[in-house]
């Protein structure tokens, strides 16, 4: 069994898209949620 660490939550990615802080944040699985200056962008793989 695989554990889950340091999920993004919904509240979580809509605080970061409100702030626009710039960045990748990991949701786990090599996926990444990023955003740059200009708001959110689409996910990416981290393989």
């Amino acid at each position: 069994m695989s554990r889950t660490y340091r999920r993004l939550t919904a509240a979580r990615v809509a605080k970061l898209a409100q702030q626009r802080t710039p960045g990748m944040y990991p949701d786990g699985d090599g996926l990444y949620l990023a955003i740059s200056k200009a708001g959110l962008q689409a996910g990416a793989s981290g393989s």
